[in-house]
């Protein structure tokens, strides 16, 4: 099932509330304005809990170069003290905008405009994502 992302901010005030509800988890396709803070071009996402906290994976391209794909990893650790943490990542070849093709728990699929999926199997490292830069 498809769900919208809840806003980081929801999640904080309904905390304060004591109502704070679990997000939806997995893909999730209408991204539209879910990351006010990111000027990525965004498709899509995947969202789910992991190592103690709740992630929301958001895939898509830079603004400006649709060719550039990035993947921008949104943390949240401890829903009742919130702590958020935000990194961009971009591709290390210029192969277009990024999808989130397909989970397998927290195995994420990523697939780039006019390519064959191919699954990812960890998260690419900060040296990863300078590589495209050079």
């Amino acid at each position: 099932m498809r769900h919208r992302p809840r806003w980081s901010a929801d999640i904080r005030y309904s905390s304060v509330l004591g109502l704070a509800a679990a997000p939806p988890t997995g893909i999730v396709d209408d991204v539209q304005g879910a990351l006010p803070t990111s000027t990525a071009r965004l498709l899509n996402a995947w969202q789910g809990r992991a190592g103690g906290g709740f992630v929301s994976i958001y895939a898509g391209a830079a603004a400006g170069d649709a060719s550039q794909g990035v993947v921008v990893v949104v943390t949240l650790e401890d829903a009742r003290h919130p702590t958020l943490g935000q990194q961009l990542v971009k591709t290390p070849s210029r192969s277009g905008a990024l999808r989130v093709a397909a989970a397998n728990g927290s195995l994420l699929t990523l697939q780039a405009q006019g390519a064959r999926a191919s699954p990812s199997t960890s998260p690419p490292s900060a040296s990863d994502s300078q590589a495209g830069d050079r």
